[in-house]
């Protein structure tokens, strides 16, 4: 079981942050740094210092993964009905296709092709 952490006052706490965060702006390396914070009232070490100035990321969430797109398993989907506009489409278009074929038919006829 780990050991609970030193606490400090809020505003012990931010008069440490502070010190140490001048010291760091100035290119002091960390032993300065430590210094200043223990003027400030700090009494731990150097690395439970770093560890304390660290930025530490909120926790998030993360989402849960979706289907995988890609084929799925078992049978094909079975074709949906025409509806009664695709079916009068689809005649308009077979007796387009027939008219042209005929038309076709007959040029083929009246120039030798």
């Amino acid at each position: 079981m780990a050991k609970p952490g030193k606490r400090y006052p809020p505003e012990v706490k931010q008069k440490i942050i502070a010190a140490t965060k001048a010291a760091r702006d100035a290119a002091k390396p960390w032993t300065d740094a430590h210094k200043a914070a223990q003027e400030a009232g700090y009494k731990g070490t150097v690395a439970s210092l770093q560890q304390m100035m660290m930025v530490k990321k909120p926790k998030t969430k993360k989402a849960k993964p979706g289907p995988k797109p890609g084929r799925k398993r078992g049978r094909p989907a079975k074709a949906a009905p025409a509806s009664g506009v695709d079916q009068i489409v689809t005649g308009i278009m077979r007796q387009a296709l027939a008219a042209a074929q005929v038309e076709l038919d007959r040029l083929k006829a009246k120039y030798g092709a």
